[in-house]
Protein backbone atom coordinates (compact mmCIF):
# COMPACT_ATOMS: atom_id res chain seq x y z
CA UNK A 1 0.00 0.00 0.00
CA UNK A 2 0.99 3.46 -1.06
CA UNK A 3 0.78 6.43 1.45
CA UNK A 4 0.10 9.91 0.53
CA UNK A 5 1.73 12.20 3.73
CA UNK A 6 0.28 15.78 4.24
CA UNK A 7 1.61 18.24 7.13
CA UNK A 8 -1.61 20.05 7.88
CA UNK A 9 -1.80 23.64 9.89
CA UNK A 10 -4.64 24.70 11.76
CA UNK A 11 -5.62 27.82 13.28
CA UNK A 12 -6.28 27.50 17.49
CA UNK A 13 -6.96 29.99 19.69
CA UNK A 14 -3.26 29.30 21.03
CA UNK A 15 -1.78 29.74 17.60
CA UNK A 16 -1.35 27.04 14.42
CA UNK A 17 -1.09 23.72 15.01
CA UNK A 18 0.75 21.09 13.15
CA UNK A 19 -0.54 17.28 11.90
CA UNK A 20 0.22 14.90 10.29
CA UNK A 21 -2.55 13.19 7.59
CA UNK A 22 -1.14 9.79 6.01
CA UNK A 23 -3.52 8.50 3.04
CA UNK A 24 -3.60 4.74 2.43
CA UNK A 25 -5.00 3.09 -0.19
CA UNK A 26 -6.67 -0.24 1.19
CA UNK A 27 -8.17 -2.47 -1.41
CA UNK A 28 -11.69 -3.63 -1.59
CA UNK A 29 -11.61 -7.19 -0.54
CA UNK A 30 -10.52 -5.77 2.96
CA UNK A 31 -13.80 -4.68 3.69
CA UNK A 32 -15.22 -8.28 2.20
CA UNK A 33 -12.94 -9.76 4.96
CA UNK A 34 -14.15 -7.55 7.58
CA UNK A 35 -16.46 -9.02 10.12
CA UNK A 36 -17.50 -6.04 11.34
CA UNK A 37 -17.41 -1.84 9.35
CA UNK A 38 -14.00 -0.86 8.88
CA UNK A 39 -13.32 2.74 9.97
CA UNK A 40 -12.12 5.15 7.44
CA UNK A 41 -10.18 7.34 9.52
CA UNK A 42 -7.89 6.23 12.83
CA UNK A 43 -5.88 8.25 14.99
CA UNK A 44 -2.92 6.98 16.40
CA UNK A 45 -1.01 7.79 19.37
CA UNK A 46 1.29 10.39 18.07
CA UNK A 47 -1.39 12.66 16.42
CA UNK A 48 -0.87 11.10 13.28
CA UNK A 49 -4.59 10.58 11.52
CA UNK A 50 -4.66 7.64 9.06
CA UNK A 51 -7.02 8.16 6.20
CA UNK A 52 -7.96 5.25 4.04
CA UNK A 53 -8.77 5.34 0.36
CA UNK A 54 -10.62 3.12 -2.07
CA UNK A 55 -8.08 1.93 -4.78
CA UNK A 56 -10.10 4.50 -7.40
CA UNK A 57 -9.47 7.44 -4.86
CA UNK A 58 -6.31 6.50 -3.93
CA UNK A 59 -5.37 6.42 -7.87
CA UNK A 60 -6.86 10.19 -8.38
CA UNK A 61 -4.68 11.26 -5.33
CA UNK A 62 -1.71 10.06 -6.91
CA UNK A 63 -2.46 11.58 -10.27
CA UNK A 64 -3.80 15.21 -8.36
CA UNK A 65 -0.05 15.09 -6.77
CA UNK A 66 1.79 14.57 -9.39
CA UNK A 67 0.12 16.60 -11.70
CA UNK A 68 0.50 19.41 -8.91
CA UNK A 69 4.42 18.50 -8.88
CA UNK A 70 4.12 19.03 -12.69
CA UNK A 71 3.07 22.03 -12.08
CA UNK A 72 5.45 23.79 -9.98
CA UNK A 73 8.43 22.12 -11.62
CA UNK A 74 7.10 22.50 -15.33
CA UNK A 75 7.67 19.74 -18.21
CA UNK A 76 10.86 17.94 -17.91
CA UNK A 77 12.73 18.23 -21.34
CA UNK A 78 13.20 15.24 -23.06
CA UNK A 79 16.59 13.92 -23.05
CA UNK A 80 18.08 15.00 -26.81
CA UNK A 81 20.79 12.45 -28.21
CA UNK A 82 21.08 14.58 -31.07
CA UNK A 83 20.27 18.60 -31.09
CA UNK A 84 20.11 20.50 -34.07
CA UNK A 85 19.69 24.14 -33.37
CA UNK A 86 19.07 26.89 -35.34
CA UNK A 87 22.21 28.45 -36.11
CA UNK A 88 23.15 24.95 -37.63
CA UNK A 89 25.08 23.58 -34.93
CA UNK A 90 24.79 19.94 -34.04
CA UNK A 91 25.23 18.75 -30.85
CA UNK A 92 25.64 14.87 -29.70
CA UNK A 93 25.18 13.63 -26.38
CA UNK A 94 25.24 9.80 -25.62
CA UNK A 95 24.51 8.34 -21.98
CA UNK A 96 24.13 4.58 -23.39
CA UNK A 97 26.26 2.82 -25.81
CA UNK A 98 23.23 2.57 -28.10
CA UNK A 99 23.10 6.67 -28.26
CA UNK A 100 26.75 6.21 -29.60
CA UNK A 101 25.69 3.99 -32.15
CA UNK A 102 22.66 6.03 -32.79
CA UNK A 103 24.72 8.99 -33.39
CA UNK A 104 27.60 7.56 -35.28
CA UNK A 105 24.49 6.04 -38.15
CA UNK A 106 23.19 9.08 -38.28
CA UNK A 107 26.67 10.92 -39.14
CA UNK A 108 27.71 8.31 -41.38
CA UNK A 109 24.68 8.02 -43.42
CA UNK A 110 24.47 11.83 -43.46
CA UNK A 111 28.11 11.89 -44.07
CA UNK A 112 29.39 14.03 -41.47
CA UNK A 113 32.57 13.22 -40.92
CA UNK A 114 33.96 16.28 -39.25
CA UNK A 115 30.96 16.19 -36.84
CA UNK A 116 32.56 12.66 -36.21
CA UNK A 117 35.61 14.13 -35.60
CA UNK A 118 34.51 16.87 -33.10
CA UNK A 119 32.00 16.33 -31.16
CA UNK A 120 31.16 12.08 -31.44
CA UNK A 121 34.84 10.55 -31.03
CA UNK A 122 36.92 10.67 -27.32
CA UNK A 123 39.30 13.26 -26.85
CA UNK A 124 41.93 10.01 -26.42
CA UNK A 125 40.83 9.18 -29.87
CA UNK A 126 41.82 12.23 -31.47
CA UNK A 127 44.79 12.93 -29.50
CA UNK A 128 46.56 9.42 -30.63
CA UNK A 129 45.17 10.09 -34.16
CA UNK A 130 46.74 13.65 -34.32
CA UNK A 131 49.97 11.94 -32.37
CA UNK A 132 50.20 9.90 -34.80
CA UNK A 133 51.10 12.62 -37.72
CA UNK A 134 47.53 12.18 -39.05
CA UNK A 135 44.75 15.42 -39.23
CA UNK A 136 41.75 15.20 -39.74
CA UNK A 137 42.00 15.45 -43.55
CA UNK A 138 43.85 11.74 -42.97
CA UNK A 139 40.52 10.69 -40.93
CA UNK A 140 38.02 12.06 -43.27
CA UNK A 141 39.49 9.91 -46.26
CA UNK A 142 39.70 6.70 -43.81
CA UNK A 143 35.57 7.59 -42.84
CA UNK A 144 34.72 8.38 -46.69
CA UNK A 145 36.83 4.57 -47.72
CA UNK A 146 34.98 2.47 -44.83
CA UNK A 147 31.92 4.59 -44.93
CA UNK A 148 29.53 1.39 -46.26
CA UNK A 149 31.48 -1.26 -44.16
CA UNK A 150 30.75 0.65 -41.05
CA UNK A 151 27.26 1.30 -41.42
CA UNK A 152 26.75 -2.06 -42.09
CA UNK A 153 27.80 -3.22 -38.75
CA UNK A 154 26.34 -0.21 -36.84
CA UNK A 155 23.11 -1.35 -38.52
CA UNK A 156 23.61 -5.27 -37.25
CA UNK A 157 24.69 -3.88 -33.75
CA UNK A 158 21.07 -2.03 -33.53
CA UNK A 159 19.39 -4.80 -34.73
CA UNK A 160 21.46 -7.53 -32.71
CA UNK A 161 21.21 -5.75 -29.33
CA UNK A 162 18.05 -6.70 -28.55
CA UNK A 163 17.89 -10.04 -29.66
CA UNK A 164 21.68 -10.80 -28.24
CA UNK A 165 23.23 -11.12 -31.62
CA UNK A 166 25.39 -8.66 -30.30
CA UNK A 167 26.90 -8.00 -27.34
CA UNK A 168 27.64 -5.76 -24.90
CA UNK A 169 30.62 -5.77 -22.85
CA UNK A 170 32.73 -3.56 -20.20
CA UNK A 171 36.24 -3.66 -20.22
CA UNK A 172 37.34 -1.38 -17.88
CA UNK A 173 35.05 0.90 -15.57
CA UNK A 174 35.35 3.34 -18.25
CA UNK A 175 35.48 0.98 -21.65
CA UNK A 176 32.43 -0.46 -22.44
CA UNK A 177 32.47 -3.19 -25.78
CA UNK A 178 30.01 -3.77 -28.59
CA UNK A 179 30.96 -6.65 -30.35
CA UNK A 180 29.03 -8.64 -32.77
CA UNK A 181 28.73 -12.76 -31.97
CA UNK A 182 31.43 -14.20 -34.03
CA UNK A 183 29.25 -16.46 -36.17
CA UNK A 184 27.50 -13.25 -37.59
CA UNK A 185 30.60 -11.00 -37.30
CA UNK A 186 32.65 -13.43 -39.81
CA UNK A 187 31.01 -11.42 -42.58
CA UNK A 188 31.66 -8.27 -41.35
CA UNK A 189 34.56 -6.03 -41.93
CA UNK A 190 34.33 -4.15 -38.41
CA UNK A 191 33.03 -6.47 -35.56
CA UNK A 192 33.63 -4.37 -32.29
CA UNK A 193 32.79 -0.71 -31.28
CA UNK A 194 34.18 0.77 -28.00
CA UNK A 195 33.30 3.86 -26.32
CA UNK A 196 34.39 5.37 -23.36
CA UNK A 197 33.48 7.48 -20.66
CA UNK A 198 34.31 11.18 -21.36
CA UNK A 199 33.21 14.37 -19.71
CA UNK A 200 29.43 13.54 -18.53
CA UNK A 201 28.97 11.05 -21.18
CA UNK A 202 29.89 8.30 -23.37
CA UNK A 203 31.98 8.70 -26.75
CA UNK A 204 33.12 6.85 -29.31
CA UNK A 205 36.78 5.20 -28.87
CA UNK A 206 36.99 2.87 -31.45
CA UNK A 207 36.02 0.89 -34.54
CA UNK A 208 37.34 -2.14 -35.45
Amino acid sequence: MRAIVAVIMIATALGCETYRVEYHTRPDYYHQAAVSELSDEITLEDGTKIVYLSREEGLAADRARRASRHARQGPRKEYQVREERDDGTIILRAMIPEHVLANLMACLANEEYELIYNELISHHTRDAWEASGKDIEDFIDYFELHRNEMMRTVHRMQLGLPRFEAMLDRITPEIMEVRLRPHIGQSYRFTRVRVVVDGIGLKLLNIY
